[in-house]
């Protein structure tokens, strides 16, 4: 079996060797006039500590989080899977990636699709469960892949139910079908 380069020696290290944003776009330079959207993004998680979730129900953090990522478009993709790599509270980074289906405007899909597939390799359960969500909301074939190998990787029972039952969805959803 081939060895891959683990960022942190374990499955997300995996899947960051496997899934790097640089096969969607090409490296982007930091500019530095730029806003600091990782520090904007920081303060809008931090704030969205206290806050309650619902599942499939807008919140005050999701709408600013959509608001600001239609802001400025794709670096705050970038700026927003450090800020959840680094963030405390994995309830409010679990928001966040429920959410990325419904940024439409000034980012692009794959982008979008690519931070999903990504966070389904993530340590945390909470995130790679808000991303089976995320990729199921995308109702999008070409996910199917990258599920069954997330399948293939999952420890948690109630995890791999969820990745079957998005896989079925999305299978039926496939033409020809």
């Amino acid at each position: 079996m081939p060895q891959h380069t683990r960022l942190d020696g374990g499955l997300f290290g995996w899947a960051r060797a496997h899934f790097s944003f640089a096969r969607h776009a090409a490296p982007r330079r930091w500019d530095a006039r730029e806003p600091d959207l990782v520090g904007q993004l920081q303060s809008l998680f931090d704030s969205a500590r206290g806050e309650y979730f619902e599942d499939g129900v807008r919140s005050k953090f999701s709408n600013r989080l959509v608001s600001f990522m239609e802001e400025y478009g794709p670096p705050a993709v970038d700026a927003l899977d450090r800020v959840m790599m680094g963030h405390e509270d994995s309830r409010v980074a679990a928001e966040a990636l429920r959410w990325i289906p419904y940024v439409t405007e000034r980012v692009a899909y794959a982008q979008r699709l690519h931070l999903l597939e990504v966070k389904l390799f993530d340590p945390s359960p909470l995130l790679r469960g808000a991303a089976i969500s995320g990729l199921e909301s995308l109702h999008d074939a070409r996910a199917i892949g990258t599920l069954k190998t997330a399948l293939e990787k999952e420890r948690l029972p109630r995890l791999r139910g969820n990745i079957q039952e998005a896989l079925q969805e999305l299978e039926e959803t496939q033409p020809g079908r």
